[in-house]
């Protein structure tokens, strides 16, 4: 494996994460805030422990994109090396 691809891979998964664990539902929480007078209250909000809301303005759940990013940048780096390949 390339290790220059690898840190890379490795430098924007941590980028990432620390987005995604800023947006990551505390347990047994009913308030969540983000800084600069935003912030999201709701006596459900302790339901959704865990998941991860879509943003700072969007009172509303995803689906985990991390795998999802995973596989676009591995699929990307599948595509660069082939196209990259001498036929």
């Amino acid at each position: 494996m390339d290790r220059l691809w690898l840190e890379e891979v490795v430098a924007r998964l941590n980028e990432e994460m620390e987005k995604n664990r800023a947006l990551q539902i505390p347990p047994n929480g009913g308030r969540m805030v983000f800084g600069d007078g935003v912030q999201l209250i709701s006596p459900r909000l302790r339901d959704f422990a865990g998941a991860f809301l879509v943003g700072r303005f969007r009172a509303y759940t995803r689906v985990d994109e991390t795998a999802h990013c995973v596989s676009a940048m591995t699929s990307s780096r599948s595509q660069t090396a082939d196209s990259c390949s001498p036929p």
